[in-house]
């Protein structure tokens, strides 16, 4: 499970999209693919409000695919991934 939550917190810090996130989070064999673990994960990896993880979560249906194209998904992700992010001069 740490092995996952390092590659998240890279993801984020490198400024890879939610979709990323999500497809990383879907292989992996440490990690009950649910909405709860995506919340769980994002918390860990990056000290993201479980509030704002759901506004993420709340577009995806119960098997945790968009419900919104993947542009739209990975936009509205953004807007709460951008504070984690690496910032470079």
């Amino acid at each position: 499970m740490e092995e996952v939550i390092e590659e998240v917190r890279r993801i984020i810090a490198q400024g890879g999209p939610f979709t990323e996130i999500l497809a990383t989070l879907r292989d992996s064999e440490a990690v009950d693919f649910k909405a709860i673990m995506v919340i769980y994960v994002l918390r860990e990896a990056v000290g993201m409000p479980i509030v704002e993880a759901r506004e993420i979560i709340a577009r995806l249906d119960a098997d945790l695919h968009p419900l919104v194209s993947a542009e739209d998904l990975d936009t509205t992700a953004e807007r709460y991934l951008a504070p984690y992010r690496t910032r470079t001069p």
